[in-house]
């Protein structure tokens, strides 16, 4: 049923007696509608290349044969394709390349397909791809429950892991089933939903409070930048943030590509420690480390255990937010699908980047700037559709520093940001909220530096705030004292 319907669908866009300008049309149809790994073998192919490629066109058998030979070592490794079935031949690949073609060239040669029965079959094959993974998962969380089912680099055991696999793959299916996360056109009292009234909420303040009262906290679907010169604290600021909606019991998902997981792991771990012995105003109890001791492994005596008792007690505390960590190509053809899967698998609400600025283009058809803008418009948008919180770290300008320190408060909510950002102008104009830290290398040095308002949909304008910050710890703490 799946061979046949997959056939269907994919004639009835790539079949040379189609009409003009049905290309385009319905490759945004089977986008909207499926995810790449929905559809296998050859099918998984030809969905990759229009995805992959919106620009292109009909696509010729020497096209195919050439993404086939380039894309040889991720075929080989992908899940969707049973190399299996051609066991027993002398190249089990060549074999598949074979096939894809002249599955292709019948694609090529089909009759009219309609648009009614294109639909149709998508229809029927979203129910019966329900229906089969339905019953997979159900085997799967037996086996879970019974003798354990290895699952990447664990094995799955018990209720709670058959719990948490049954809730992402019963997710998985719903967003299938629903289709789309749009709700249609509204004619307010007319047909208006019964949840359209309902007020987005806040899952977590600041923990500042001049940008708490000028944002309201972080709120469902607040894209959310924050500015800053290289070294200049934006990567600590969001681990600050994560692990206070962490402590919240906020589940988060972070994909630190600067820092990559191993070092962005010893910023939290530096967080938590602080967190969970400093909060006394007994000096004499505290006790002090930094991240670069962890990361080095440098700790000892006392001050490693309590290391050690600290970081399992952010893994293991059930009062505290899940945290999934990405350790992933960061790529934009495949950004989002890869943040999707960690936000169903932790069920988060709130999730980090760090940062879009290094994004990647496999492809090789676009500018830097050009990958970077859509990098933040397909973030927009999908934490609009998800109500989700997204923390952004973006580097600006070091020449913007000092004119944006000698701004007066009034002036900061009009100040002109096309040229702040540098790399693309959609590092300050598609977020909803836009805050920089600004200090001098001196500044910074000391750990001084000030929190400033930039112009934001969704956010008021606020005085500069002074902080005062410890870089180890990733601690960001208000000073009192007046601006001058």
């Amino acid at each position: 049923m799946f061979v046949e319907l997959s056939g269907k669908i994919f004639a009835g866009i790539y079949s040379k007696n189609n009409e003009n300008g049905v290309l385009n049309r319905r490759r945004q149809d089977l986008i909207t509608n499926f995810a790449e790994n929905i559809f296998k073998d050859e099918y998984f192919v030809y969905y990759s290349i229009l995805k992959r490629f919106p620009k292109l066109g009909t696509v010729d058998e020497k096209f195919l044969a050439l993404y086939l030979n380039t894309n040889k070592a991720t075929f080989l490794k992908e899940r969707s394709i049973d190399l299996g079935k051609y066991a027993g031949v002398a190249d089990s690949y060549n074999e598949f390349c074979i096939t894809c073609i002249n599955t292709y060239k019948e694609c090529m040669n089909h009759p009219v397909i309609s648009d009614e029965e294109f639909i149709l079959a998508i229809e029927q094959y979203r129910i019966e791809y329900i229906n089969e993974q339905s019953i997979i998962l159900m085997q799967d969380s037996a086996a879970i429950m019974t003798d354990g089912m290895p699952y990447g680099r664990r094995v799955l055991n018990g209720f709670h892991d058959m719990q948490a696999y049954m809730k992402r793959g019963l997710q998985t299916l719903e967003n299938l089933d629903n289709g789309s996360s749009h709700i249609g056109i509204i004619t307010y009292g007319d047909n208006e939903p019964e949840d359209m009234s309902n007020n987005l909420k806040t899952i977590c303040e600041f923990g500042i409070e001049p940008l708490d009262k000028a944002t309201g906290g972080m709120t469902e679907g607040d894209m959310i930048s924050i500015l800053g010169v290289a070294k200049g604290g934006k990567s600590r600021f969001m681990t600050y943030l994560v692990h206070r909606a962490l402590m919240q019991g906020i589940n988060c998902v972070v994909w630190s590509v600067e820092n990559g997981v191993k070092g962005w792991e010893a910023l939290l771990r530096a967080r938590h420690f602080d967190y969970k012995y400093n909060s006394t105003n007994d000096i004499t109890s505290h006790c002090f480390i930094s991240d670069n001791e962890i990361r080095k492994g440098t700790l000892s005596g006392v001050r490693k255990d309590k290391e050690a008792a600290s970081w399992l007690d952010l893994r293991t505390n059930k009062e505290y937010g899940k945290l999934t960590v990405i350790d992933e190509p960061f790529d934009i053809n495949s950004y989002i699908e890869t943040l999707d899967t960690a936000v169903k698998q932790g069920s988060a609400q709130l999730v980090a980047v760090d940062y879009l600025q290094l994004i990647g283009d496999s492809n090789n058809s676009r500018n830097r700037n050009e990958v970077i803008a859509e990098a933040y418009q397909k973030s927009l948008r999908y934490l609009k559709a998800n109500k989700l919180v997204g923390l952004f770290p973006a580097q600006i300008k070091q020449t913007s520093v000092s004119s944006l320190s000698s701004l007066k408060t009034e002036e900061l909510g009009s100040v002109e940001t096309r040229d702040i950002a540098g790399a693309s102008y959609e590092v300050v104009k598609t977020p909803d909220i836009n805050i920089a830290l600004i200090g001098s290398v001196e500044d910074i040095k000391v750990g001084h530096l000030a929190l400033v308002s930039m112009p934001s949909r969704n956010s008021a304008p606020f005085a500069p705030t002074d902080l005062s910050v410890d870089f180890g710890a990733c601690n960001y703490m208000v000073m009192n004292k007046d601006r001058g």
